[in-house]
């Protein structure tokens, strides 16, 4: 069997097309075959677009994802409620313990992230 590898968090800026797609470029040319972006929210999706097609060129798959850092528990449920349609991979980070146990358990919470101390 052969082992695929996924980097889940690349971190580019989807304005700068040229830089995005020497970006993936070297990762299909390092043998990922799965990548993620790190987007933000308000991503048109004409540039997701652009990128898919990047991905598609080079034979890599494409998975939309999104950090979060919401403030309070209802915060956290509204961007959830508004984003998971549009994202894969949806990150929650954690400023506090309340924001991490409502993160954990819910289901459209994909990666839990904590600050570093």
């Amino acid at each position: 069997m052969k082992r695929t590898f996924a980097d889940l968090h690349l971190r580019v800026n989807p304005k700068d097309q040229k830089a995005t797609q020497a970006v993936i470029n070297k990762a299909a040319m390092l043998g990922y075959k799965v990548i993620a972006i790190d987007l933000f929210p308000e991503i048109p999706s004409q540039d997701i677009e652009i990128i898919k097609n990047f991905c598609k060129d080079v034979n890599l798959d494409f998975v939309t994802r999104v950090n979060i850092r919401p403030r309070a528990q209802n915060d956290l449920l509204g961007m959830l409620r508004r984003l998971r349609r549009k994202f894969e991979l949806i990150c929650v980070q954690c400023e506090n313990k309340d924001i991490a146990r409502s993160a954990a358990k819910d289901r459209r919470v994909d990666l839990v992230n904590f600050p570093q101390l």
